[in-house]
């Protein structure tokens, strides 16, 4: 019978007896089972050989007392330290010699809200004394002292929490010797617990992954989301921390066990009722750019499965992560709307902000019906919000280019609370000022401007570079209508050319690093018209603080003309689909010619908000910016692009394309 029994040793009963059975027999499956039934946190943890056989019994017993005290605390919820607990805890500090009793003081203060900075320096030095004996230690009960260790809060003693930090990463490489042998469970727990605390390096997240990929496929769903969501965590915080190394390993190592990743995923989404678990999972597969079908299909049908009993914190993640992952199909965004009506009382505005910035940042949802819900609760409360809140109600009027009396109230509130702004809001503020030609804010316009001259140009941000070259635009157009203004629009000038430069080698390195040739050839195949017709076409053009999907080189109205009586005569030999081109250099550098050089901008459907044909702000400023410059703009709409790929000829494309640009030219 104890050879059956040892052989039960990693099966759980439910796992065996599927069904219900009678008591007699359940007797023998309890004793079967008895050995390996889940235990006590003192039974499972701190069994008389996990303690260490050479403690004194003094010991034992004060280290179970600790336990209990422990365990009553975390049934009763009432984790408050009162003085005579205090007073104990640091008595035993004292006289201790055991690492175990401090463990399981450290537990004890670590569960509590208002902690006892003294007793936490004190617990830390005496395991700073007892470093040697961790070595004696098994993995579990490492791990254990440094997941324990995280807990200890030190506020804004710098010292303290420089000395914690110190011997969290000390812990931290003990354990990293015995990857190899820590169970899954422990594995993952510390995996968590360093990607939260940030003590980790290559070597130990190398170590880490590598070895829970090798158990990915043992891992439950509990143990699996987590791991994913750490590892989300990761490169979500690269950029901040520093870490691309251990960034680009977890991508790469996610990318070799995709498929495994995916169908893992999958079931615990298909299968998960747990909230947290299904957020973090889907949070989690939209860092990790985990795009085949069968997740985000699933992830789909998780959300419409809990969506009604979602925290709102939760719920907010949640559609922050689709529209992230650019996965917010009509069906999606109508649950997603729905949703947001039925919480419309319960929601406050942070959590409201939170979700209009992700839909309004979403190619494929209209959020003008939700704003308009929400705007008198906006209102009523506008002198309290943060500022990310008046952000973000200003993106959302702003994108859709709306003046209204609400952008006015945030405008009023800004400019009481701008020294309290960062530079990436305050870039924000003077776009959004530019794109409404808020002219009548000069005061705001300029103080924003004054407070970000102190930043050093080549530290900001491409955004904020870009934000603040079109801010620049407009003040240098609307002071040049006034004769007197020459001295302010040529210190104006000489701003935005400082801006515009480093802004330009900005956005050529990244159109370089996503360019794709095969992206570059528009539906209706712009290129290959272009080439037939002989025209040097150079696609993403740099042009003053914008980039332009084509430059066409040496073209103006009268070539035009020409090339349209060509082609309706059957003069002009065009490429055969498929035949090559004249090779596609992007990012060429040209003279800027007003007069002899034509500038294509094809407003796709991401120009406008979603399902309307209202266009953006955005892309109202940059065609009115670049034409109040004198630069000839060709503005192709998304539709005439559709009609245009109908035509069933490449000549009678080419024929309507000049016909379609050279309208443009006459407006």
């Amino acid at each position: 019978m104890q050879a059956f029994k040892s052989s039960l040793k990693n099966i759980s009963p439910h796992l065996v007896f599927k069904r219900s059975i009678l008591p007699s027999q359940m007797a023998f499956v309890n004793y079967c089972f008895s050995d390996y039934r889940p235990k006590t946190r003192f039974q499972s943890n701190r069994t008389q050989q996990n303690i260490n056989i050479k403690q004194s019994k003094e010991d034992y017993e004060t280290r179970r007392e600790l336990i209990e005290i422990y365990n009553r605390r975390k049934q009763s919820g009432d984790y408050n330290l009162d003085q005579s607990l205090l007073d104990k805890l640091k008595k035993l500090l004292g006289e201790t010699k055991s690492i175990y009793i401090a463990n399981e003081i450290l537990a004890i203060v670590g569960q509590a809200k208002e902690q006892d900075i003294d007793v936490n320096k004190d617990i830390l030095a005496k395991l700073e004394n007892q470093i040697n004996q961790f070595e004696t230690l098994s993995p579990k009960n490492q791990i254990m002292i440094f997941n324990n260790l995280q807990k200890l809060n030190f506020r804004n003693d710098k010292e303290l929490v420089n000395a914690k930090n110190t011997l969290s990463a000390m812990i931290a490489n003990v354990i990293r010797n015995n990857i190899e042998k820590l169970h899954r469970i422990d594995l993952i727990l510390f995996f968590s617990t360093i990607v939260k605390t940030n003590v980790y390096d290559l070597d130990l997240i190398q170590k880490m992954v590598q070895s829970i990929f090798n158990q990915l496929e043992t891992l439950n769903h509990q143990d699996l989301s987590n791991f994913v969501y750490h590892c989300g965590r990761i490169i979500e915080t690269s950029d901040k921390t520093g870490r691309l190394e251990e960034a680009n390993y977890v991508r790469e190592k996610v990318n070799e066990n995709q498929s495994l990743l995916s169908t893992k995923l999958a079931e615990l989404l298909f299968a998960s009722t747990n909230h947290q678990q299904i957020t973090h999972t889907i949070w989690a597969v939209d860092r990790l750019r985990l795009k085949s079908d069968i997740v985000l299909n699933n992830c789909e049908r998780a959300f419409f499965r809990v969506k009604s009993s979602l925290s709102n914190q939760n719920f907010a993640i949640i559609v922050n992560s689709f529209t992230h992952m650019d996965h917010c199909p009509a069906n999606v965004f109508d649950e997603i709307k729905k949703e947001i009506l039925k919480r419309k009382d319960n929601l406050t505005i942070d959590e409201f902000s939170s979700i209009l910035r992700a839909v309004i940042l979403s190619k494929e949802a209209n959020y003008m019906d939700i704003l308009d819900k929400f705007d008198k609760k906006f209102v009523s409360s506008i002198e309290t919000v943060s500022i990310p809140v008046l952000t973000t109600f200003l993106l959302a009027y702003t994108t859709a280019n709306m003046n209204n009396k609400t952008v006015d109230l945030i405008y009023d509130r800004i400019q009481k609370s701008l020294s309290e702004i960062d530079p990436n809001s305050l870039g924000f503020i003077v776009w959004s000022l530019a794109v409404l030609e808020r002219y009548d804010r000069l005061e705001l316009w300029q103080q924003a401007l004054q407070q970000l001259s102190n930043i050093e140009l080549n530290k900001m941000s491409g955004v904020l570079l870009r934000e603040l070259c079109q801010g620049y635009l407009s003040l240098i157009l609307y002071f040049r209508k006034d004769p007197g203004q020459e001295a302010k629009v040529k210190e104006l000038t000489t701003k935005y050319e400082q801006m515009r430069s480093i802004l330009k080698e900005t956005i050529l390195i990244q159109r370089y690093l996503n360019y794709n040739p095969a992206e570059a050839i528009k539906e209706f195949d712009f290129h290959q018209i272009t080439n037939s017709l002989g025209i040097k076409t150079i696609p993403e053009f740099v042009l003053e603080a914008y980039n332009i999907d084509y430059a066409l080189i040496n073209v103006n109205k009268e070539v035009i003309k020409d090339l349209k009586e060509k082609v309706s005569k059957n003069m002009i030999k065009f490429d055969k689909p498929g035949q090559k081109n004249e090779k596609i250099e992007p990012f060429e550098e040209i003279k800027k010619d007003k007069e002899n050089n034509i500038y294509v901008e094809i407003d796709g459907e991401y120009h406008y908000i979603p399902n309307t044909d209202i266009l953006k702000g955005g892309s109202i400023l940059k065609s009115n910016q670049l034409r109040a410059l004198g630069y000839k703009l060709v503005i192709i709409k998304f539709h005439e692009c559709y009609e245009l790929s109908k035509l069933e000829s490449i000549e009678k494309r080419a024929l309507a394309l000049l016909d379609l640009i050279e309208k443009n030219l006459d407006k």
